[in-house]
């Protein structure tokens, strides 16, 4: 495949699986789900919140499985975040910073394009 940033050729998405995807090219999939408090009661807006959390977790379970070993995905409910390197979950450190989980992501291909 060589360096991405030198390539000419074109990429063939369309005769590839997703796992074949995410293995040879750096892509991350980015979900953000958004949810407003504004006039929702404190008992119904924790609801919502637990809600949102359960379907986003069933989400990224069979995203993984569907993608498997090489899915790159990063999954925010409201102030929640959910990361997957290589279709594993990633733990950042206690500062939670964002881009930690990008950089491993790039860091994960280091030898494949750069």
């Amino acid at each position: 495949l060589g360096n991405l940033k030198k390539s000419t050729e074109p990429i063939p998405l369309y005769a590839l699986s997703y796992p074949e995807i995410f293995d040879r090219y750096p892509i991350e999939i980015y979900i953000c789900i958004r949810l407003i408090k504004e006039g929702v009661g404190e008992t119904e807006w924790t609801e919502r919140c637990l809600t949102a959390n359960a379907l986003s977790e069933q989400m990224v379970a069979e995203m993984t499985e569907d993608i498997g070993s090489e899915l790159n995905l990063k999954v925010s409910v409201g102030n929640t975040y959910i990361r997957i390197l290589r279709g594993e979950r990633y733990e950042e450190g206690t500062d939670n910073c964002v881009g930690d989980f990008d950089r491993a992501v790039m860091d994960s291909y280091n030898g494949k394009f750069w």
